[in-house]
């Protein structure tokens, strides 16, 4: 094992030419004089699992910068944000000599990795200003831009880790401040000649006498050559760690999908007894789902809905529950059709806190065919097909609906071959809490716990590209306190470090999949 210096094409006096001179516009540059000073490696299912520290100094001409770890597998033609986690000196950063980091790289031999540290001396920030209206400017006076662009992830990085905003100081490393992302992962992945599909579907086991549509548990199977996976969305809201594990058992037991290979996913339909155990039910809509399975091909649409409102739960009254900060507008939808285009079922996938989905599911249903789940993002974001100041951003199904079906004439239905997860378990605010990502096709399928922030949906998916990246937040349990909420960059929850190190370890199992599927 070889340590020491690691470099890529330039050299610390191209880096003095590259600092911009006093009063001149400041670009990101970036220092590839880096000292490994440590590096481990242990083997795991995907390749070696690498670990260590590393060294650089930061010259500049102001005092603080914004920084980040870039790695590169290919000897430097290409680098990427998120293929090492880093703690340390990332993030906001004062110059200096001797800034340390310390990174975790999963797969590829030791040779096959250079790192980097990109500096922006100028990084994007904003303001949250709680506001009753809808901001409807690309960016105003210290706003933040609705939707942030996506062309460059640190567009993205850059907002979501702002010291000013958020108080994300990486730079504390420390079991109550950040850690490295270490967390033992474990891997199914599989490639296979084409794609089965089933959905099904039953009644929640109680149902409110005020809901005007009956709620479902639908239920999705997958399968891709010898390897089961199953979906289950759920009309319901508060679905407790121990119920989705009680379920995902009897899953495994009776149908023999392993409960690693379930991922749940509910709306925030609020109704009376809510978030109940309902094993029976959902072993029953994942049995018809699998006895109805065949083969199937796979078309998504990533549609977006525009500008709209950011929800804080710290912001609740009439006249301020609406901030001016970032949202998650992406609709993400995915439609499976049987070899004769005749179609099977639908996800459609949105971020809003007040969502609550039997009327979607419906909509869709009548409209398009087959079975519909709906998957919810993150809390965060009051949905705004329907943009009506005075109504606080309430959705309307039939809304959502028109925009996908203005975008079917574009749906290229295609065979897929390849499904994968990653996942581990650990424990955030005295609760276990399932870490995981799947993979359909190329399409990354991160899933967070409770109602997470819609900072850490931005944040995920602008670190592995959001062209091919669908975030699901309210999935396997919750993590938190109260109804299992938890805010991005507070401690009133689960503390910020935790929830930056399970937005890594997420990133992680995508990462993992990449190495076993496209290899």
């Amino acid at each position: 094992m070889r340590h020491g210096l690691y470099t890529c094409l330039a050299t610390a006096a191209l880096l003095g030419c590259l600092l911009p001179l006093s009063g001149a516009e400041l670009k990101p540059y970036h220092v590839s004089e880096v000292r490994v000073t440590s590096c481990e490696g242990r083997q795991a299912a995907w390749g070696t699992v690498w670990s260590g520290e590393l060294r650089y100094d930061l010259p500049a001409d102001r005092p603080l910068v914004w920084t980040w770890l870039e790695t590169s597998l290919d000897g430097g033609r290409t680098w990427s944000p998120s293929l090492a986690q880093p703690i340390g000196h990332v993030g906001p950063v004062a110059t200096g000599p001797d800034r340390r980091v310390l990174w975790i790289l999963d797969g590829g031999a030791q040779r096959d990795f250079t790192f980097r540290i990109r500096v922006n001396p100028e990084p994007k920030s904003f303001a949250i200003n709680k506001t009753p209206a809808l901001d409807l400017a690309a960016v105003g006076s210290g706003g933040c831009p609705k939707p942030i662009p996506e062309d460059d992830p640190y567009e993205v990085l850059e907002r979501m880790l702002d010291g000013a905003t958020y108080k994300f100081d990486i730079n504390q490393i420390g079991l109550y401040r950040h850690r490295l992302a270490d967390l033992e992962l474990q891997v199914r992945a599989e490639r296979g000649p084409g794609l089965i599909v089933g959905m099904g579907e039953s009644l929640s086991p109680k149902t409110s006498a005020r809901a005007k549509i009956p709620l479902k548990i639908r239920a999705t199977y997958l399968k891709v050559g010898s390897m089961e996976f199953a979906v289950i969305s759920k009309n319901s809201i508060r679905n407790t760690v121990t119920v989705v594990r009680e379920e995902k058992a009897a899953i495994e037991q009776q149908l023999g999908i392993p409960a690693s290979q379930v991922m749940h996913n509910w709306c925030h339909q609020h109704y009376e007894d809510n978030g109940e155990l309902a094993i029976d039910e959902t072993v029953a809509a994942l049995r018809q789902a699998k006895a109805e399975a065949r083969p199937a091909r796979l078309a998504v649409l990533p549609l977006r809905t525009g500008p709209g409102w950011n929800y804080y739960r710290s912001a609740q009254s009439a006249k301020d529950s609406f901030t001016d900060g970032p949202i998650d507008d992406h609709l993400t939808v995915f439609l499976f059709a049987d070899r004769e285009g005749k179609p099977i079922g639908s996800w459609i996938r949105f971020t809003g806190h007040n969502a609550a989905a039997p009327a979607l599911s419906k909509e869709m249903e009548e409209r398009w065919g087959g079975r519909c789940a709906f998957l919810n993002g993150h809390a965060g974001t009051t949905n705004t097909t329907l943009i009506d100041a005075a109504m606080g951003g309430k959705y309307s199904p039939k809304a959502v609906v028109d925009l996908i079906l203005a975008a079917l004439p574009s749906a290229r239905f295609q065979e897929i071959g390849k499904l994968g997860v990653a996942w581990g378990w650990t424990n955030y605010y005295k609760v276990d809490t399932q870490i995981q990502c799947f993979r359909l096709g190329d399409w990354r399928i991160p899933a967070y716990n409770a109602e997470p922030p819609v900072e850490q949906a931005l944040l995920t998916a602008a670190l592995l590209g959001p062209e091919r990246t669908m975030v699901v937040g309210y999935a396997n349990g919750r993590a938190g306190p109260g109804g299992g909420y938890y805010m991005w960059g507070r401690d009133d929850g689960i503390p910020r470090w935790q929830v930056f190190e399970m937005t890594q370890l997420t990133v992680r199992c995508a990462n993992i999949l990449e190495r076993m599927l496209d290899r």
